[in-house]
């Protein structure tokens, strides 16, 4: 099952986070407090793909700070050995602003071809913001089938359902291998 406190945590340091007019180094508590946070919720997803995707070859990876946290963190799954920077991947982006999740299939800044079509979801009048600073960051419009989940109605089922149907079509894709196999 998946921790909500983990959830939680991330929920909060992206508040605080959004209110700092300062980087955050992965070494400051409010950082090593986040990555622990991610390392959670990043066993728990593993857990769930485990147990329901004995067959499917996958990596989850969390956004991590060199040497400062990433405006909008995220955890990721990608099939196949593949990095998140190559292939699609079903990803957790938390809000910048700390308000909720929003999780699904997305495509990297750097896949500029492929059939699948994102929503644009800078169109609607009210979402969850998960732009970062620079182009490789902005991930509010790169998710296929995105769902939004507020911090005030977290729920972990929802997270697993869409989960699910995300892997399925994720298994079903072709990915590049990634030149360090």
């Amino acid at each position: 099952m998946i921790n909500p406190k983990n959830f939680n945590d991330v929920f909060r340091f992206s508040k605080i986070y959004s209110r700092s007019k300062t980087a955050i180094s992965v070494n400051e508590p409010w950082g090593v407090f986040a990555t622990q946070a991610l390392e959670g919720i990043k066993r728990d997803l593993k857990s769930i793909v485990l147990n329901k995707y004995d067959s499917f070859k996958f990596n989850i990876s969390n956004s991590q700070g060199r040497p400062s946290m990433p405006r909008v963190s995220w955890v990721a799954i990608t099939g196949n050995r593949t990095r998140v920077s190559l292939a699609p991947s079903y990803t957790i982006c938390f809000g910048k602003n700390g308000d909720g999740i929003v999780h699904g299939l997305m495509l990297p800044a750097t896949l500029n071809f492929t059939p699948l079509k994102p929503l644009e979801r800078t169109a609607l009048t009210k979402f969850i913001d998960i732009d970062g600073p620079n182009a490789e960051s902005k991930y509010n419009n790169r998710f296929i089938n995105p769902k939004e989940i507020p911090s005030t109605d977290f729920d972990e089922f929802m997270i697993i359902d869409h989960l699910s149907n995300s892997l399925e079509n994720l298994n079903s894709l072709e990915y590049p291998k990634d030149s360090n196999d």
